[in-house]
């Protein structure tokens, strides 16, 4: 596994977030990743109840990264997924990001 301090920037949906990755020697790179293990409903959903669980998904997590004073990606080899989002563990301030949406509800395991 690699690890990378990160800034949040923003949130797509549940799953999919943008970060700056510090690579060292001042270097950063915009990144979008999928976190790993989880997903959440798609905003584009045509039933109103998956998408108002979309968008509750999606507030929570920019309210919990955007307050957070320490955020690590954990990339497994820095691979890809599918649609080309690298997979990542996201924890911050000693918390794992998929599990405490699946404790709450807001996501289900993949």
């Amino acid at each position: 596994m690699y690890e990378y301090k990160a800034t949040y920037i923003s949130n797509y949906d549940g799953d999919t977030i943008n970060f700056f990755v510090d690579l060292g020697f001042g270097i950063h790179y915009k990144l979008k990743v999928r976190l790993s293990r989880i997903d959440t409903q798609e905003l584009r959903s045509k039933d109103k109840v998956l998408k108002s669980e979309a968008y509750e998904s999606k507030n929570r997590v920019r309210e919990l990264l955007s307050t957070a004073n320490t955020i690590i990606l954990k990339t497994n080899k820095d691979r890809k997924g599918k649609y080309g989002r690298y997979i990542a563990e996201v924890l911050f301030d000693g918390n794992n990001l998929s599990d405490l949406l699946l404790n709450e509800g807001l996501a289900e395991k993949y």
